[in-house]
């Protein structure tokens, strides 16, 4: 008997969680988004039985009018090389095309070889590259934050244009990323950010010197960082700023553009205890295809 697919039930949750718990041990982002998906009518999220048992499940929405995006891919370990992701890969890639998008969004890490394998068989193509910095809350990073009189609440618009000339939107091929999901700014700019609780600025006047975008409505024990720039003294005041606001988090998470030092901030946010996770980088990749 080989894949079934069905979409996904309240009861599943339990064992979405099982296999959860075994991803990036024991740290993956799904249990926090996990009911998001489960209520998201706008979306489908499916899942992947082999003879009756739930061995893999899978993700897909719409990030923009007709740019489709397909995340959480998850497989049992023990159930690996069944097809489970081939086959919810197919199955999305098939719903989409009916539903007229023309285009279709995904990630993955550098270290997730067979899914990049699947990827690439299913004819995605790399479109940009990101490298994952982190801090636990151990780091200088967290010691020092603190709040700053300097930093205020940037007005949405305001912020959306500061992105669109941005250097980071350059180096990071048009995406602006909310934790793994890679928004293409071009797009959708205002729902790249509006998903962000924090928009803080630091001025000089009335011009902007530096923007960070942060935070989630559910962030679980993590403190996400989608959008930073700007000078080395507005880095770091933004950084300690946000750290600050991030309250009880275990961790904060950046994901910088290109190879994670191609805006010339790595020395500041190294000092700030925030490093790549892992020692290859970039390490997150973007695919993107036609349907």
């Amino acid at each position: 008997m080989g894949i079934e697919l069905r979409r996904a039930r309240s009861d599943d949750k339990p064992r979405i969680l099982e296999i959860s718990s075994q991803i990036w041990e024991g740290n993956d982002y799904v249990p926090f988004i996990v009911d998001d998906w489960l209520s998201d009518a706008g979306g489908e999220f499916v899942m992947a039985l082999l003879d009756g048992l739930l061995v893999g499940f899978a993700h897909r929405t719409y990030l923009a009018p007709g740019y489709a995006w397909l995340e959480g891919i998850r497989t049992d370990p023990a159930h690996r090389g069944t097809g489970a992701a081939k086959e919810i890969t197919r199955h999305f890639l098939e719903a989409v095309r009916e539903e007229r998008a023309d285009r279709v969004g995904l990630s993955t890490h550098v270290e997730n070889e067979a899914s990049i394998h699947i990827i690439r068989l299913s004819e995605f193509e790399e479109v940009a590259r990101f490298t994952n910095l982190g801090g636990e809350k151990t780091t200088s990073a967290w010691s020092a934050a603190r709040p700053s009189d300097r930093v205020c609440e940037v007005p949405l618009a305001e912020a959306v244009q500061f992105v669109r000339r941005s250097q980071s939107l350059k180096i990071g091929r048009g995406f602006v990323p909310h934790g793994w999901t890679f928004y293409p700014f071009d797009r959708a700019p205002e729902g790249a950010l509006r998903g962000a609780p924090h928009l803080l600025g630091v001025r000089e006047g009335r011009r902007l010197l530096g923007l960070l975008a942060g935070g989630y409505p559910r962030q679980g024990d993590m403190y996400p960082i989608h959008f930073l720039e700007g000078s080395e003294e507005a880095v770091e005041i933004l950084v300690r700023h946000a750290l600050h606001l991030a309250g009880s988090c275990r961790t904060v998470d950046l994901m910088a553009p290109g190879g994670g030092n191609d805006l010339g901030l790595f020395a500041a946010l190294t000092q700030l205890g925030l490093k790549p996770w892992v020692k290859t980088t970039p390490d997150v990749f973007v695919f993107e295809r036609a349907p």
